[in-house]
């Protein structure tokens, strides 16, 4: 019987040398850009919650009966972590309320997410003086910036706004 002569362990080994690192060099930008994606998802549904929350809270403080929103019943719109020092005790309390649902909000800065406050009526006509069937209406405007830029998408612009009944005291 002849044996047909095999090359050595080693020499048979050598052939598949580089394949494990062409494989990983092909698959690993797209597994980044899939993690990156997804990181950003994440945190473009965090800002939205945030947000929402934020608002929520905002038009909840704003509506309470303690104090009142001056003429003409509007806080001014501003950046939510600029200086509120200027402001009327219920537009700092409206502000302070939408600052603790964002203080951790990716990119902001002291003019990125702005708030505005404002009386509107029922008929949803120019904003008036504090009435019973008066509402509150509270905007929060947000620019997200994501980590990393897909199909030229440099930001992304959310609003989210609440309108809440104005309680008078007796009436929750």
């Amino acid at each position: 019987m002849s044996q047909t002569a095999r090359p050595p362990t080693f020499l048979r080994l050598m052939g598949n040398r580089g394949t494990a690192t062409v494989e990983l060099a092909l698959v690993l930008p797209v597994l980044l850009l899939l993690v990156v994606g997804i990181l950003d998802l994440a945190r473009i549904f965090y800002a939205d919650v945030s947000l929402t929350t934020a608002a929520w809270a905002a038009a909840y403080t704003g509506s309470s009966p303690s104090g009142s929103l001056p003429a003409p019943a509007t806080c001014p719109e501003e950046g939510i972590f600029a200086s509120i020092a200027g402001q009327v005790p219920k537009c700092q309390a409206i502000f302070l309320a939408a600052q603790k649902d964002l203080a951790s909000l990716p990119a902001r800065s002291s003019t990125n997410p702005t708030l505005k406050a404002e009386w509107v009526s029922e008929a949803n006509s120019s904003p008036s003086w504090p009435v019973p069937t008066a509402n509150l209406k509270v905007t929060i405007r947000y620019e997200f910036r994501p980590l990393f830029p897909i199909a030229g998408i440099k930001s992304i612009q959310f609003q989210r706004f609440v309108i809440l009944h104005v309680r008078d005291g007796n009436n929750f």
